[in-house]
């Protein structure tokens, strides 16, 4: 989380807590049931195939490797693009702060210059 003190101009997530949003959180554990649940297929059906050891852990690393590597392509596109649209949100926020700031300088000045007249 950022400091206010030591970037006050920055807006600050509402929660204290440090977690994934709920996409990114249900996309990473889907892929990760999904590549256990390939792996010991295949060890399943390698054993049912009467291969030997050596064979079932080769072919199951392989299938591994070959499920995994899409899918954490998968993940990291969907991270970028949660983290990207993070990113303009909190962009925009700060613009609108410091339009505000602006705004209110200009009416205290107004203000000010009123109060000198009257």
């Amino acid at each position: 989380m950022v400091d206010k003190m030591l970037a006050p101009n920055l807006p600050v997530p509402e929660c204290n807590e440090s977690r994934l949003p709920l996409l990114v959180d249900v996309l990473l554990h889907l892929s990760q049931l999904f590549i256990l649940v390939v792996a010991v297929t295949t060890a399943i059906v390698s054993i049912m195939a009467n291969a030997d050891v050596l064979t079932v852990i080769l072919r199951t690393a392989v299938a591994i490797l070959a499920v995994g590597f899409p899918v954490y392509v998968l993940n990291f596109l969907v991270g970028r693009f949660y983290i990207k649209a993070t990113l303009e949100k909190m962009e925009q926020k700060l613009l609108e702060m410091e339009q505000d700031a602006i705004r209110s300088k200009q009416e205290a000045a107004a203000q000010s210059e009123l109060d000198k007249e009257a």
